[in-house]
């Protein structure tokens, strides 16, 4: 099932991982990973779900190599990722079923899976309700319902049950222990009682090494059978503290004869296996059209639930328009329009970077890492969405344009080929920007004002003849003159030369395809 030689990866210094060699066999059906933070549980994870290659070392995920035959692990597994969550705006019903219809499902499966995996997690009645008015533990539950959904043969859980009541959390075990029947399940945590509730087989890590593996009973075994606990204030050795209350564990009565008649009140209770855990410590294949469509989905969810977000898209170029048709006249008021255009889809395509990062940042890109969905199905699908947000608008200039009597078939057709030009370039430029910067807040920044300095320094509402020769020249060095310039000429507003401006958008689309794909990491 799992196969793990000398496995070995470091972070700059760190080292996370250090010579890891593990077997896990198909019959454990649960197998639980048990170590405290900063082990490398998620590092081991992350590996194993194709999401990080290892610095050096073997890692084989159901007979297959996790570096050469990633694509083949991902058709097979899900994950659920230890700091994910679901998007703010879609409902549980949405984040389950397009996830799934994102994978390849069918529409009727994907229908049955979802319901199946919402009622069995108790989240049927909270199905249309958007996430972000869910608990912590609610939204932690949906994401196991989109895990469990897909039936993949083997699923990862990072900490599965962090964030659940206790009720919730013996409802997710028993689940487990309900379908590990048809599913392999590969789990991480910190908590003795959840690894002795699911797994037969329980290994525990610690600072990037394995340190035992066997069965609970043999792990507590290894130990200690009982411990004292107390909170009076006296010296012991081997006393292990956890705020006021002390714990000494003991095989045998003999050991601790002297300490309890040292003790006002204390307690003695049999080891399990958290108490063991502590002890042991010491302390290439075809792009899917429905995959683009599916994260496209999600990801406009908010804008389908709140409509006026549309507003300022709509309203910030019509005045720009009315403006000039107030003060330039109707000639050049229609430049402004055909301008409109291309200012649309630049601001909303560069807002893109912000939300490439935001969705690493949450988790939400894991969780497709590990799962059949390509990268570029899954950047596709986040531009898709940006262009989708602006199309009420685009159809609204469009429409304008229709009832001035200067649209016609033929220009309605190379109009969108070159709004389709603008989305693919702005894209690549947003995701150039996501690719180098990390931080949300810089990129937020950044993307704002390259959208506000792309549409209005250079021609992109007026004639690029307006401007001085030596303008002229400073403006072909920014892309969307030549986006601009291209649309007038369509609408028989500029005697340019098309080919020209075409080229020049071709050759930023490739300076910033180059710069994307040299910095792009789809695993880390």
């Amino acid at each position: 099932m799992i196969v793990l030689e000398d496995l070995f990866h470091r972070y700059g210094s760190t080292v996370a991982l250090d010579g890891v060699n593990l077997e896990v066999s198909e019959k454990d059906n649960i197998f639980c990973l048990m170590g405290p933070n900063g082990a490398g549980k998620t590092t081991l994870i992350k590996i194993l779900t194709t999401q990080l290659k290892p610095t050096r070392g073997k890692a084989y995920v159901l007979g297959f190599d996790v570096i050469t035959e990633a694509n083949e692990i991902r058709n097979k597994i899900a994950i659920l990722p230890q700091e994910a969550r679901p998007l703010n705006e879609a409902t549980p019903w949405e984040m389950v079923y397009w996830y799934l219809v994102s994978r390849g499902e069918s529409f009727s499966e994907a229908k049955q899976r979802t319901e199946r995996a919402l009622k069995e997690l108790n989240l049927w009645e909270y199905r249309n309700i958007p996430c972000l008015k869910l608990s912590g533990g609610l939204k932690r539950r949906v994401l196991l319902a989109l895990s469990i959904a897909t039936n993949a043969e083997l699923i990862f859980l990072d900490e599965p049950t962090l964030g659940l009541d206790p009720v919730s959390k013996r409802e997710t075990w028993k689940l487990l222990l309900e379908l590990k029947r048809e599913t392999f399940f590969f789990v991480t945590t910190n908590v003795g009682l959840e690894a002795e509730s699911l797994a037969k087989t329980v290994a525990i890590i610690n600072k990037g090494k394995i340190i035992a593996k066997e069965n609970p009973t043999e792990l507590k075994a290894r130990t200690y059978r009982y411990k004292l606990i107390f909170t009076d204030d006296v010296e012991v050795d081997r006393v292990i503290e956890f705020g006021d209350r002390k714990i000494l564990y003991f095989n045998e009565f003999e050991e601790i004869s002297r300490v309890l008649q040292k003790l006002k009140s204390y307690s003695i209770q049999p080891t399990d296996l958290e108490d063991a855990f502590v002890a042991l410590l010491g302390g290439g294949r075809k792009m899917r059209f429905r995959a683009i469509i599916s994260v496209a989905y999600l990801n406009i969810t908010g804008l389908l639930r709140s409509p006026i977000w549309i507003v300022p898209q709509i309203l910030t170029p019509i005045a720009m328009v009315l403006i000039l048709f107030i003060f330039g006249g109707k000639h050049l008021a229609l430049y402004a329009l055909v301008g409109a255009l291309v200012a649309l889809t630049v601001s909303t395509s560069i807002s893109l970077s912000r939300l490439a990062v935001l969705l690493k940042f949450i988790g939400f890109q894991d969780i497709f890492v590990a799962s059949p969905v390509s990268p570029l199905e899954y950047m596709l699908g986040l531009a898709l969405s940006r262009l989708l947000g602006a199309l009420p608008s685009l159809l609204i200039f469009l429409g304008v344009l229709g009832y001035l009597g200067v649209l016609t078939a033929l220009n309605l057709v190379l109009a969108i080929g070159i709004i389709i030009l603008s989305w693919l370039l702005s894209s690549l430029l947003a995701f150039t920007i996501a690719t180098n910067i990390k931080n949300v807040v810089h990129v937020d920044a950044l993307s704002n004002l390259l959208s506000t300095a792309l549409v209005l320094i250079p021609p992109v509402y007026y004639p690029l003849s307006r401007l001085p020769p030596v303008f002229q020249k400073l403006a072909l060095l920014i892309p969307t003159t030549y986006i601009a310039e291209l649309m007038r000429i369509v609408f028989g507003l500029s005697s340019s030369k098309a080919s020209i401006y075409l080229a020049g958008a071709l050759i930023y689309m490739l300076v910033f395809l180059v710069l994307t794909a040299k910095k792009i990491k789809w695993r880390e």
